[in-house]
């Protein structure tokens, strides 16, 4: 309708690793809050914009229990925990809810993607660091000492079953779905998350600019 909200428009963190004795969602309005797992800040905001700090499922933020609840299957629902987020704010009346944006680094980054093809309505921008765009290469190239632990958190690549969902999970499979502005950024020499990750989301979105940063 052309008026602008008196409200700010908000910024949504997706961390994987929060500290545990930080319970509750915090709000930061400093123009660059650190990143909660290596103190890395994350683009400083010379406009002030309140950052929410979200725990989501599968987080470590409210410990044991939580770091399960998106196991296997039941992955999906962590992505539902960012857009439940978006409403809380709205509730909340601090912020501008139609206009925010969201951010996140390695599985941060998944979550990101998965945010923008599966809510593509919700998000006015997002920037994805080191971001997981495929599941079925990602766990191909896992290096052999997490391949374990992720056929527990995941399931297993090698099974038929599995591997449909993981095509089903991943954002580049919904890639054509995202409306919103976003930014890709990945190391070329992340051992975690491979940089072809990124390249292969890009390729796919196709259509806008891209520029490659050595």
């Amino acid at each position: 309708d052309g008026v602008r909200s008196p409200l700010p428009a908000a910024r949504i963190a997706a961390t994987s690793a929060a500290s545990c004795a930080g319970r509750y969602p915090r709000w930061s309005d400093a123009p660059s809050p650190p990143d909660l797992r290596r103190g890395i800040p994350v683009p400083a905001d010379p406009w002030h914009r309140p950052l929410f700090d979200l725990n989501f499922r599968g987080s470590t933020g409210y410990c044991k229990r939580l770091t399960q609840l998106d196991n296997g299957r039941l992955r999906p629902n962590a992505v539902k925990d960012i857009a439940a987020a978006v409403d809380w704010m709205a509730a909340t009346g601090k912020v501008d809810a139609s206009n925010v944006a969201v951010m996140g680094d390695s599985y941060g980054g998944y979550m990101t993607l998965a945010a923008l093809t599966d809510f593509p309505d919700r998000f006015k921008a997002g920037v994805v660091f080191s971001g997981v765009s495929y599941w079925v290469t990602n766990l191909e190239r896992a290096p052999p000492q997490l391949r374990a632990s992720d056929r527990i958190e995941y399931g297993d690549i090698d099974d038929p079953e599995d591997r449909r969902f993981f095509v089903e999970l991943s954002p580049i499979t919904h890639v054509k779905k995202v409306r919103a502005p976003l930014m890709v950024l990945h190391g070329a020499n992340d051992a975690r998350v491979p940089v072809s990750e990124a390249d292969q989301v890009v390729s796919a979105a196709g259509s806008g600019s891209r520029r490659s940063l050595a």
